[in-house]
């Protein structure tokens, strides 16, 4: 009886299975939240590109061409074609957008100066693992602004 438990003391013929099982819930974890945080990166960053590229067309005032919408009508401001072109690019960047998401001011001031395009947007970034990620389950709030210098 006692040489069978100093055999089974000694043995190291499932050490590695039971290290592997104590170690790879918490690589799980790490590894599902670098992907959650890349993925967050990701969409600030397609926030940040839409915005500045929306503010931008309100300030040139794009009429667009065929099959790219522009942000005017004509030679004035349109707000709904901006936002429509906005939405426009954050389908691209995967990133769905509403028309409640976009702020738009085509008469701003930015950093002290006048006469300015201003596009807003505020996206709630909601994570696919609020189980793993509780401190981001109720969602995280994003908010980018970009101005461009209105051409008349």
């Amino acid at each position: 009886m006692i040489r069978g438990a100093r055999r089974f003391l000694w043995a190291r013929g499932g050490a590695t299975a039971v290290e592997f099982a104590l170690v790879s819930p918490m690589l799980l974890v790490l590894l599902l939240g670098v992907f959650e945080y890349g993925r967050y990166l990701w969409t600030v960053n397609a926030l940040q590109h839409t915005v500045t590229m929306t503010a931008r067309c309100m300030g040139v005032l794009n009429p667009g061409s065929t099959g790219v919408p522009g942000c005017a009508t004509g030679a004035a401001f349109d707000a709904s074609k901006t936002r429509a072109y906005g939405e426009g690019l954050g389908g691209a960047w995967g990133v769905p957008l509403a028309d409640s998401n976009f702020t738009l001011n085509a008469s701003a001031a930015c950093g002290g100066l006048a006469n300015f395009s201003q596009a807003q947007v505020i996206y709630v970034f909601n994570t696919y693992l609020p189980q793993i990620l509780p401190s981001m389950s109720a969602g995280y709030t994003i908010n980018e602004t970009a101005c461009f210098p209105n051409q008349s």
